[in-house]
């Protein structure tokens, strides 16, 4: 088995494009003795050895630990409903990658490989389930910068119900939404409400449309729906009215579904925490002193 040191040494040379011969000069040892130390034919002393951990910037332990440290830690539950594990996840070893001095490239060819989670609920970079949440997230519910899912929330979000800064959806809801419902600032849909809003029906501070309602800078939600019913005498599409009248005119209906959201949210969280403690425990096991006898 290659020790740490061995391999530490020949990824600091690859990564800052150093010979032996430079990598020697920096340490005030000969070429030949980095080789020797990276054939594993002999160990530095204690003072080179701090000298060559204060160079990579880790700790003595971990230096002459026979095995590498983990790129990355996982936990994924014992327990499966159908095919997934009721928890799964990934989380990259950042401490690792940050003392490792990758560039941009290398930076995103090791978070490329790392796995997916994948399970009910499952947290990773790239994570898919019923729940996700990650950088790259797809499930029914989704939360990530790119999201996809039915109910899907991020920076970049495609879904059923989308959320987001740029969304796209059967209904959207962003900054930059498209949808056959779009609400936003910028909305584009068969019915689009916002600042500027383009589509077959469009309520807006500045609408496009082939009927439209103008509205006030500011304006609140007895202003909507009064837009609305003024769309359905001008003769626009009640299939996309009123289900919207239908939510905004029902608090109960509304609260619902924030409830319902939040409380989904709070589970996964639930859940996630648990497998995080769990994960703890299996890679960071606390380690009791011996008694002295």
């Amino acid at each position: 088995m290659e020790n740490n040191l061995s391999q530490q040494l020949k990824n600091y040379r690859a990564n800052h494009h150093l010979t032996q011969k430079e990598l020697a000069a920096l340490l005030h040892v000969s070429d030949k003795t980095i080789s020797k130390w990276e054939r594993q034919a002999g160990l530095p002393d204690i003072a080179t050895l701090k000298q060559i951990s204060n160079l990579l910037n880790i700790s003595l332990d971990e230096l002459l630990d026979q095995e590498a440290p983990p790129t990355y830690f996982e936990f994924c539950s014992s327990f499966m409903i159908g095919m997934l594990p009721l928890i799964h996840i990934v989380i990259p070893n950042f401490n690792w990658l940050y003392r490792q001095s990758f560039t941009k490239k290398e930076l995103f060819h090791q978070l490329r490989e790392l796995p997916k989670a994948t399970g009910i609920f499952s947290l990773a970079l790239f994570s898919r389930g019923i729940v996700s949440f990650g950088i790259v997230s797809q499930g029914i519910f989704s939360l990530g910068v790119f999201s996809f899912g039915l109910i899907s929330i991020g920076a970049i979000s495609i879904g059923l119900l989308a959320f987001g800064n740029f969304t796209a959806g059967l209904a959207g809801f962003g900054n930059f939404s498209i949808g056959i419902l779009s609400m936003g600032n910028f909305g584009l849909g068969l019915l689009a409400l916002g600042n500027f809003a383009a589509g077959y029906l469009a309520i807006a501070n500045r609408p496009l449309a082939s009927l439209s309602q103008s509205m006030p800078n500011h304006f609140q939600t007895n202003d909507v729906i009064r837009a609305l019913e003024n769309l359905k005498e001008q003769g626009g599409s009640t299939f996309l009215i009123n289900p919207l009248l239908t939510v905004l005119q029902s608090p109960v209906l509304l609260s619902g579904g924030i409830i319902l959201l939040v409380t989904i949210v709070l589970l996964a969280v639930s859940f996630l925490l648990y497998g995080l403690i769990q994960m703890k425990k299996d890679f960071f096991p606390n380690k009791r002193p011996q008694k002295l006898v």
